[in-house]
């Protein structure tokens, strides 16, 4: 077998020497060289590319969920992913939130004065995704068996989350490397193993000392973790809005209790659409250019509330543009995920530590900057918090500049490589 510039010769018989110099004679032989699609489709199995999207119309394309070029069985497989895990993740998520800020609910329907919270004791609640629930369970069970409504909220809670945490233990697949999960075939499985090397995505490995070398001597790690503490930290507003409601409701008696309870939940809607919105144009627009636009409005919404002296549907809309701020964590993870596919223990070790360092940060970061006490007017709560989403907004933007070089240096050098392997490979006769 000998390699020429135009392809690979095998002769099942032995070359004629050359009479001088006894090497074998390699002729310039034309022969079509052996590509990896070539082979796929001697294989029967074709390989058709994606095709080229119009700039203007690309946003129909975040529709097409099954695109045509992908096979039958690949397209069957990720239909069987999508109905078990985007079903499991998406009610595990809303739950989740839920369960962890279902005390901001109890906080504005009556806990506060039954309980005596008159200070900065129920700072550390997120954002309202029950507020239908109570706003049903102050109106219809206040009073029953002789609790308050707010108690009935955690009851409810709890025999909601229970069966789903039941059933995420037979469904929830694990990582591609934990083993068939009982709802694929022996084929499918082999199919997303085989799918996550062709995206080069390396197998995980124990984290070792070496590892921890390379990653701290790099900036992946450091633009990902401070771009997502400042980030957590900076949307504690988004949720604060029925702390408004209630301000007004207690000074003028504009909003009832119920109304407190089910106005927030616009913005709630509003995240819904910029998550689902967001990180579907991401597949067919550049992600810096969609990051760019969530944080604008995002910053927009938290400037307007640093003024506080604007028009009231303004406060309106602001509080409920802050709901955007749920598009940039489906965002910035999987970005920072992307730029250390090479290594599934680095994904590992930087996911774990931008929600252990962001976590930590956002659990005494509203104590300190916006104490309920100070509600809902934050005078320095708001300029801090427009430095974090600065902050969050500058190392993300950083980083999607960094690695665009790097990716050009890593092309570079593969096109080098790949011109002095074929010089290598070629034998030139006088």
């Amino acid at each position: 077998m000998a390699t020429t510039a135009l392809g690979t010769v095998t002769e099942e018989n032995p070359r004629p020497e050359d009479a001088n110099t006894g090497q074998p004679v390699v002729k310039d032989v034309a022969v079509p060289a052996v590509t990896a699609s070539t082979v796929m489709q001697e294989a029967g199995d074709t390989e058709n590319e994606p095709r080229k999207r119009s700039l203007w119309i690309a946003w129909l394309y975040m529709f097409d969920w099954y695109p045509s070029h992908l096979s039958k069985e690949e397209s069957r497989f990720l239909r069987k992913l999508d109905a078990f895990l985007l079903t499991f993740c998406s009610v595990a998520f809303f739950l989740k939130w839920l369960d962890s800020s279902n005390i901001n609910s109890a906080y504005v329907s009556g806990m506060k004065e039954e309980l005596k919270l008159y200070g900065n004791e129920s700072n550390n609640f997120g954002v309202i995704l029950g507020g239908y629930l109570q706003s049903a369970a102050y109106t219809n069970l206040n009073g029953v068996h002789g609790m308050a409504g707010w108690r009935w909220l955690f009851i409810i809670d709890g025999c909601i989350s229970l069966p789903l945490s039941i059933m995420g233990y037979f469904i929830f697949p694990g990582m591609p490397t934990s083993g068939k999960p009982w709802w694929l075939s022996q084929d499918e499985y082999e199919l997303g193993q085989r799918r996550m090397r062709d995206e080069g995505v390396e197998e995980p490995k124990k984290i070792s000392v070496q590892m921890l070398k390379r990653l701290f001597c790099h900036w992946h790690w450091y633009v990902g973790v401070l771009a997502y503490v400042l980030f957590l930290s900076g949307a504690y507003p988004h949720g604060q809005m029925s702390l408004w409601l209630k301000w007004q409701a207690d000074n003028w008696g504009t909003y009832t209790v119920p109304q407190v309870n089910t106005i927030p939940t616009g913005a709630q809607g509003v995240s819904v659409i910029a998550a689902v919105l967001a990180t579907s144009l991401c597949m067919v627009y550049p992600t810096w250019i969609i990051f760019q636009v969530v944080m604008a409005i995002f910053m927009f919404a938290n400037i307007c509330q640093m003024i506080w002296f604007i028009p009231h549907g303004l406060h309106f809309t602001a509080y409920y543009l802050f709901g955007v701020s749920a598009a940039v964590t489906p965002i910035l993870v999987p970005t920072v995920n992307y730029w250390m596919k090479d290594s599934a223990e680095a994904r590992a070790f930087c996911t774990g530590s931008m929600l252990t360092l962001g976590f930590a940060v956002s659990s005494f970061y509203p104590i300190v900057v916006f104490p309920v006490v100070e509600a809902p007017r934050w005078k320095k709560g708001y300029i801090v918090n427009f430095f974090f989403i600065l902050g969050c907004w500058f190392f993300l933007s950083l980083g999607f500049f960094l690695i665009r070089k790097q990716e050009k240096r890593q092309k570079e050098r593969a096109l080098v490589d790949e011109e002095d392997l074929k010089g290598s490979d070629i034998q030139h006769l006088d």
